[in-house]
Order: C-alpha cells, then sequence, then structure tokens
C-alpha cells in the first residue's frame, strides 16, 4: 500500500513538471496567423520577440525603440533559431503567451525584442491587448533601408519606408522628401531590382510650377515639372530598376493632379552602384508665393 502511494505521488509530481516543462517551452504560441513570412537571423531568436530587419545585412534582430537600426519592428517571431537559420515571423495574426497585459490597450515596441504597454520615446504601436495574455498583431511591412533576404514571392511588394510625416517648402527652393532616402546596399542593386516611390501632397499658390525629382548618387535621374501655375492636389510616382548590372539603371516617372495634364518621364541611368549609394526624391517650388507640401511617401521594394 506504501509503495502505491509513493508511485502515485512522483507520477503526480512527473507530471506537474511535464506540464511545468510544456508551459515554458511553449510560453509564446500562436493562435491565429493570417500573414507570415521568413528571414535569416542575424542573432539567436526565440518565439514572442518582436523583429526587425537590419539594413547592414539584410538579416533579422530583435527590435529595439531605443536603436535607430534596430527599427521599425516588422513582425513577430513565431518559430526562432540560430544565427544564420531560417526564422518564421508573424506578420498579422493573434499570439499568446503574456500574462499582465491590460486589455484593450496598445503594445508598443520596447527594447530587446519586448512590448510594453507605455509608449516610449519612438513610439511604433505593434498591436492591441485582447486579454491579459493575448495580443493581436498587425505590423506594416516596412524596413528601414533595403534587405537582401526577405522574400514573399511572385512580385510582391515589400514596403521599405512609409511616412505621414509632412514635408514642405515654403517659399522658392527645394527640399528633401521625408521618408524617401534608401541606402542602398553595395552591389545590390542591379539587373531585376526594382524600387517604387510613391507621394501625394498639396501645392498651394499660383505664381509658378512645382518640380518633383527622383535622385541617385546625389544626381537627378528623373524629373517631373508640373505645368500650370496654380494650386492643386498631386501626386507623383518614380519607378527605378536595373537592367544589366550594378552601372545601368532606369527611371521613369509620372506626375498626376487635379489641374494639369499627365506628366510623363524616362531616363537611362549608368551611375555606379557597386559601392553603397543613397537614393532619394525631392520637391521643388519655383516661386516665393507658393508652397509644395508633401503628405504621404511610401517606397516599395519589388522582387521578381
Amino acid at each position: 500500500m506504501e509503495l502505491k502511494r509513493t508511485m502515485k505521488i512522483f507520477s503526480v509530481m512527473a507530471l506537474a513538471i511535464l506540464v511545468l516543462a510544456t508551459s515554458a517551452l511553449a510560453a509564446y504560441q500562436e493562435r491565429v496567423i493570417w500573414t507570415r513570412t521568413s528571414g535569416i537571423a542575424g542573432e539567436t531568436l526565440t518565439a514572442g520577440q518582436v523583429v526587425c530587419i537590419k539594413s547592414a545585412d539584410g538579416l533579422v534582430y530583435k527590435a529595439s525603440a531605443a536603436d535607430a537600426t534596430l527599427r521599425p519592428a516588422v513582425g513577430i517571431i513565431t518559430r526562432g533559431g540560430a544565427i544564420n537559420t531560417r526564422a518564421e515571423i508573424m506578420l498579422s495574426g493573434i499570439m499568446t503567451g503574456w500574462t499582465t497585459q491590460t486589455k484593450g490597450a496598445p503594445g508598443f515596441l520596447s527594447t530587446a525584442g519586448l512590448i510594453t504597454q507605455t509608449s516610449p520615446g519612438y513610439s511604433q504601436q505593434v498591436g492591441i491587448a485582447l486579454n491579459a495574455t493575448d495580443y493581436v498583431f498587425s505590423f506594416p511591412r516596412v524596413a528601414t533601408g533595403v534587405f537582401s533576404d526577405w522574400t514573399t514571392g511572385g512580385g510582391a511588394p515589400i514596403v521599405v519606408s512609409q511616412t505621414f510625416t509632412q514635408s514642405s517648402q515654403a517659399g522658392s527652393g527645394t527640399l528633401d522628401v521625408t521618408g524617401s532616402s534608401i541606402t542602398l546596399p553595395a552591389t545590390w542593386f542591379g539587373d531585376k531590382k526594382t524600387l517604387k516611390w510613391s507621394m501625394a501632397g498639396t501645392k498651394t499658390g499660383a505664381n509658378n510650377a512645382m518640380v518633383v525629382t527622383l535622385w541617385l548618387k546625389d544626381a537627378a535621374v528623373v524629373t517631373l515639372t508640373a505645368p500650370g501655375a496654380t494650386a492643386v492636389n498631386w501626386y507623383a510616382e518614380f519607378t527605378l530598376y536595373g537592367y544589366t548590372d550594378t552601372a545601368h539603371q532606369r527611371g521613369t516617372g509620372y506626375f498626376l493632379s487635379n489641374a494639369a495634364a499627365l506628366v510623363v518621364s524616362t531616363a537611362a541611368s549608368t551611375k555606379d552602384l557597386s559601392a553603397s549609394q543613397v537614393a532619394k526624391c525631392q520637391i521643388t517650388s519655383a516661386n516665393a508665393g507658393d508652397t509644395v507640401t508633401v503628405e504621404y511617401c511610401r517606397v516599395d521594394h519589388w522582387i521578381q
């Protein structure tokens, strides 16, 4: 009888240890995944860590609101791994594993891949707490810089940069568009690589034309001059693509507004991109009485 009692106690203890061990191993688990992707880990990653794509090498790292090279966050790990192995990343869905979250409160990127419900200085909301244990996530497919080992397949665009911060050129002059500057890694931009800039804004004043320009390696590649001296709401788009190697590109762009005819421009470029270079957009106001504003800018990386 005593032996049976002892065996029963040990069985219960073993079951409890197994349950605790299983819970520890599966602290963070996906409940529902709507969209996912994968990337090569630049460090050891585990489930539940919020991650970014580092522009320097295109690898996946734990995101941090305190480090400009480790933000913005682009997803959360569902299946981690060691450095140089492929990690599975949730872009949108529901995940469980937290313990004391406030229901209905937003979750923000913190440091070391963690989430906080207190907004830090760099405020990027990554999800909303459904209850004390679960978050619903919807990460923008955004990364700082251009990355080399991030695939979604089939010609899908990846948002490299997106901003709603206004860029305004009041009076005569030229201004870099906020969020448009992209650093191209050495030798990255070549055959079949494509970047697309989309911008929208307003022009107040009716004194002269406005100009939108795509720059590559500190030189204008495509220039769009809007006809007509009038106040407008406008939209511009540039596409830059490589067609043979790192020293041969083509650029094209078009400009639309509610008051001007369609403007289209295409140009060939032979910038040597074997070293890292910057591509960006600029706006120009041609008259002291006009103001040109960009209200939205998005950069897409198209992959084949």
